[in-house]
């Protein structure tokens, strides 16, 4: 999976946030809107995730500390029936404990 382009800025945004926590643990949790397969969006999902989880990594965040998870569609930010797009479903978050 290939991050978008745009998004460099705020991914470095977000690997000094988490780089100045003192964390043993970082959770990076995948997700996606209900188009398509339920297997295919928990693959899309965890794949999503580990983009996001080797950026940090390969940026001086320790893999030990790193844990990565898809959630696929069923966590949705904003509700919908199956097939229809919802781009704020399709994210990844960042859990620092």
């Amino acid at each position: 999976m290939t991050l978008e382009a745009g998004s460099a800025p705020v991914m470095e945004e977000m690997r000094k946030d988490v780089a100045a926590r003192s964390a043993g643990e970082i959770m990076v949790i995948g997700h996606t809107d209900r188009v398509g397969k339920l297997s295919d969006n928990d693959e899309l999902a965890f794949g999503r995730a580990l983009s996001v989880a080797d950026f940090l990594v390969s940026n001086g965040i320790k893999r030990d500390t790193v844990i990565v998870a898809g959630r696929g569609e069923h966590e949705p930010i904003v509700p919908t029936a199956d097939e229809i797009e919802e781009p704020r479903n399709r994210r990844v978050e960042i859990n620092v404990r």
